[in-house]
């Protein structure tokens, strides 16, 4: 139907579509991982990871169902069954990976200027929700940055839990791209600033900074070593990257309910951190 090539993002364990809503985000990151794939596994294989991805690729610009608003700025729609909606989730926005893309998009398609626009479009959302007080991102946020509340997630203005990924998506591309270094080391600066006043106990505020609660969390642990990328070499931060980098590495594995989203982010930042994660 018109959601082919989408994929939804909860469902039970016997595989039965149910919401047909998805996740952007998610998405991107199959697509990003099939083209890895496909560059390091596919070529002369019994692999088709490439034209899996492209199908995915081809489908964030599907008319009916289109990941990007694409007559307004290409910020990534919240849902993509929705009625375009005017916000997006702060943590759907990975230039990196629509940069590459932008690359490996088949050419027959025209769909690298696309994927440039929303590229940029995703530094820009980045830098506008990524608070001057505190350097926290929203979960939800306009197309313009600021903060974005909806009826059905009452913690959606808040840096509660989409908003923690988001210091690991700019310190991935200021490391892997380089294409936004001045104002990413800017967003590091004021992010890890908040920390360190904070001493890196509580993880969920207002945008602001406002109104600190619940514990420090291991998922922030590992987003915010990242973020420290934009941070090396700067010797008024030596100590806070240091206190970081020690952080993620003397982290104590999860357990329990969380452990999946927790861990898996900061699996991934470790990658980052020792220099595994690359772009295939």
């Amino acid at each position: 139907g018109s959601n082919q090539g989408h994929f939804e993002w909860r469902i039970p364990t016997n595989g039965q579509k149910t919401q047909y809503q998805n996740e952007p985000g998610a998405d991107i990151y199959f697509a990003a991982a099939l083209l890895f794939a496909d560059a390091r596994w596919g070529k002369g294989a019994a692999t088709d990871y490439d034209n899996y991805a492209q199908k995915i690729m081809s489908n964030m610009f599907n008319p009916s169902k289109p990941f990007f608003a694409t007559e307004n700025g290409y910020y990534i729609y919240f849902q993509t069954n929705s009625t375009k909606p005017g916000y997006t989730i702060s943590s759907y926005n990975l230039p990196t990976f629509l940069d590459l893309f932008a690359l490996r998009s088949a050419p027959e398609k025209n769909l690298n200027e696309g994927f440039t626009k929303a590229a940029n479009a995703s530094r820009e959302i980045l830098f506008k929700s990524c608070n001057i007080r505190s350097g926290l991102f929203p979960d939800y946020c306009n197309s313009d940055g600021t903060p974005h509340s909806v009826s059905f997630y009452s913690d959606s203005e808040k840096y509660y839990n989409y908003g923690h990924l988001c210091p690991m998506n700019f310190g991935m591309d200021y490391y892997l791209t380089g294409k936004d270094k001045v104002r990413q080391q800017e967003m590091a600066k004021r992010l890890i600033t908040f920390f360190e006043k904070d001493n890196y106990i509580h993880s969920s505020f207002y945008w602001d900074g406002d109104q600190a609660s619940d514990r420090y969390l291991l998922r922030q642990v590992g987003a915010n070593a990242v973020a420290c990328f934009a941070l090396f070499g700067d010797k008024e931060y030596s100590d806070a990257v240091k206190r970081n980098l020690e952080k993620a590495w003397d982290a104590e594995l999860q357990t329990g309910q969380y452990r999946t989203y927790d861990g898996l982010i900061h699996y991934m930042a470790m990658l980052h951190l020792c220099e595994s994660f690359k772009i295939w």
